[in-house]
C-alpha cells in the first residue's frame, strides 16, 4: 500500500485523540500565529496543523501578494474564506474585504477569528458561490476542513447552504476589485461564470488550480484557464518561486504537467505584467 494511504489512515486514527483534548464542549484551540490569533480545529491535519506546528500558513504567498498590491488595496473578495488564515492578514492592507464560506463550522470559526483580531473592515457571508442561485449540499472533510466542498445534488443527511453569484451579490458595488482570492475545491469555474461583470473590474485573481478537484465538478484545467483568459493576460505560478507566463503560455506549461498526481498550484492572474515579479 502507498505511503499516502498509510498517512491518511494514521490521521484518521489520531484524529479522535486530538479531538479528545477539547472534551465534550470544546470547539477549537487557539493558535497565536503570524497570520493572527486563530481558532482552529484540533482534528484538522492541514491548515490547522501548520498553524499549530509552524506558526504560519502560506506566509510567502501572502507577503508576495501584499508586495504586488503595493502594500495597500481597495476592495478584496475572498471566495472560500475557511477560518481566515489568508483573509485576516490581507484585511490589514485593504479598505474592505468581502468573504464567502459555505461550511457552517468554518464560517463560525472565521467569524470569531475576525473578532479576535479586531478586524472591522471585513464581512464574511455563510454562502456558497456558483454560476446561478440555488441551494447546495455541503460535504465536510473533517481531516482537512479546508477541503470541504459543495455538491449541486442533494445528499441525504448532509447540510445545505444557499448559493449566490458574485454578480448578483456585488451588483450594487461598482468599485474595482483589487484582488479576488478563490479556493473552493474544484468549483472555481462555476463560481467565475457567475461573476463575469465582477471579473471585468477585478485587477488580480489568485486561485488554487487542481485538475483532479476540477474534474469532481465536471470541469477541466483547460476549461478554467480558457475562461480566465477572457479577462486576464498574465499568469504567475507560485510554486517554490515565481514563474511568469502569458495565460496562453501558462496553459501550455500546465498541460505538460497535468498528468502529475495530485497536481496543485497557486496561480495569480493579472491584466498587465507585475513590475516587481
Amino acid at each position: 500500500m502507498s505511503t499516502r494511504f498509510h498517512k491518511k489512515v494514521g490521521r484518521m486514527l489520531r484524529q479522535p485523540f486530538r479531538n479528545k483534548i477539547l472534551s465534550k464542549y470544546g470547539k477549537a484551540v487557539l493558535a497565536d500565529t503570524w497570520n493572527g490569533l486563530l481558532l482552529v480545529e484540533a482534528g484538522d491535519f492541514a491548515v490547522a496543523r501548520k498553524l499549530l506546528d509552524k506558526g504560519e500558513y502560506d506566509r510567502q504567498d501572502i507577503e508576495w501578494l501584499t508586495k504586488n498590491l503595493g502594500g495597500s488595496a481597495g476592495h478584496i473578495v475572498v471566495v472560500g474564506a475557511h477560518i481566515g488564515s489568508l483573509l485576516i492578514p490581507l484585511s490589514k492592507i485593504s479598505e474592505r474585504v468581502t468573504g464567502f464560506e459555505a461550511d457552517l463550522t468554518n464560517f463560525e470559526l472565521v467569524s470569531r477569528n475576525l473578532l479576535l483580531n479586531q478586524v472591522t473592515n471585513a464581512k464574511v457571508n455563510n454562502k456558497a458561490v456558483g454560476a446561478s442561485a440555488g441551494e447546495v449540499t455541503v460535504r465536510r472533510n473533517r481531516l482537512n476542513t479546508g477541503n470541504s466542498s459543495i455538491s449541486l445534488k442533494p445528499i441525504k443527511d448532509l447540510p445545505t447552504v444557499d448559493m449566490v453569484t458574485l454578480d448578483s451579490w456585488l451588483a450594487d458595488d461598482k468599485d474595482p476589485v483589487s484582488l479576488m482570492v478563490m479556493d473552493i475545491e474544484g468549483h472555481e469555474l462555476h463560481a467565475l461564470k457567475g461573476g463575469k461583470n465582477t471579473l471585468e473590474r477585478t485587477e488580480m485573481l489568485y486561485i488554487e488550480y487542481s485538475p483532479s478537484l476540477l474534474k469532481n465538478h465536471d470541469s477541466t484545467g483547460v476549461d478554467l484557464l480558457e475562461y480566465i483568459g477572457r479577462f486576464f493576460s498574465d499568469m504567475y505560478i507560485l510554486h517554490g518561486g515565481v514563474q511568469h507566463y502569458s495565460v496562453k503560455e501558462g496553459m501550455e506549461f500546465l498541460a505538460s504537467i497535468s498528468d502529475k498526481r495530485g497536481l496543485l498550484r497557486n496561480l495569480l492572474f493579472t491584466k498587465k505584467p507585475l513590475h516587481s515579479a
